[in-house]
């Protein structure tokens, strides 16, 4: 299956959220690390550089929330 990478203002604007709001979210656990999104930053860089797999992101989003934790 071929999922479509996109930017965090990307999929912030596809989501319908701010990109703070969406960074949060990989911060907190409800977006996981490979499943959701991948970290493209630089091994010097201690500022992420996330790049996110639509499809998962779309998909984890049509589960409610009271049901997604």
């Amino acid at each position: 299956m071929s999922d479509e990478i996109l930017t965090t203002k990307e999929m912030a604007s596809k989501l319908k959220v701010s990109t703070d709001h969406l960074l949060d979210l990989c911060k907190d656990g409800t977006l996981q690390p490979q499943i959701h999104f991948i970290d493209i930053r630089k091994q010097s860089s201690s500022k992420p550089c996330y790049r996110f797999k639509m499809q998962a992101c779309l998909e984890r989003f049509a589960i409610p929330a009271d049901v997604r934790s």
